[in-house]
């Protein structure tokens, strides 16, 4: 089986790329369908004591150093290092190296133990929305309203005072000496009072 084109599975910035191999054969040191991340650029494959990923002897399948997964800028390769024993990608054996696509299966020798290669895009979480608080709205027309209605209840209060009070005065300073000015006094007086009452009523109500 010759080389074959890049065909590793990618998305093109849309998270970041982390590469795994999913052992689907157990063995001393790995169980079934365990998964284990490619934090290195170089992965050694044998039972070498100085592999990265390393079967014992009793795999007698496994070449001491049998194959290397190598790093090749964006993309992975798997290549051959042993002399006696194949490597095959999905049931075939690679000549030499092969890029390795996600969900390709490398297996060490024809009876021997099976890896899967995967490739896996964690997601960049959105941006969290920025909180804005909101300002308070002062309403300044309402304020103004408000002081309005105090002002005018307050010159309600001063008038409804200032009547009857007014005529009190003219009554008592015209009773003895001028009958009818004091009799118009109290008349203008009762007239003030049923005023004030009238606006106080009216001040009430707005």
């Amino acid at each position: 089986m010759g080389d074959l084109d890049r065909t590793i599975r990618r998305d093109n910035d849309a998270g970041e790329v982390r590469v795994y191999v999913r052992y689907l054969t157990s063995s001393r040191d790995y169980l079934l369908g365990q998964e284990q991340e490619l934090k290195n650029n170089r992965i050694e494959i044998g039972r070498d004591s100085s592999c990265d990923i390393r079967y014992d002897n009793k795999q007698n399948t496994v070449s001491r150093r049998h194959a290397v997964i190598i790093k090749d800028g964006r993309d992975w390769v798997v290549r051959n290092n042993s002399e006696s024993n194949p490597t095959l990608i999905n049931g075939r054996p690679v000549n030499n190296s092969w890029y390795l696509s996600s969900g390709d299966v490398i297996q060490l020798s024809y009876e021997g133990p099976k890896l899967e290669f995967i490739v896996k895009t964690i997601k960049k979480a959105p941006p969290a929305p920025s909180l804005q608080k909101e300002q308070p709205k002062v309403i300044i027309k309402e304020v103004n309203s408000k002081e309005k209605e105090d002002e005018l209840e307050t010159v309600y209060q001063i008038l409804s005072f200032c009547f009857p009070f007014i005529g009190a005065i003219i009554w008592l300073v015209n009773i003895k000496s001028s009958p009818n000015k004091a009799k118009s006094a109290c008349t203008a007086a009762l007239i003030g009072i049923g005023v004030s009452f009238l606006v106080n009523v009216i001040a009430g109500a707005s």
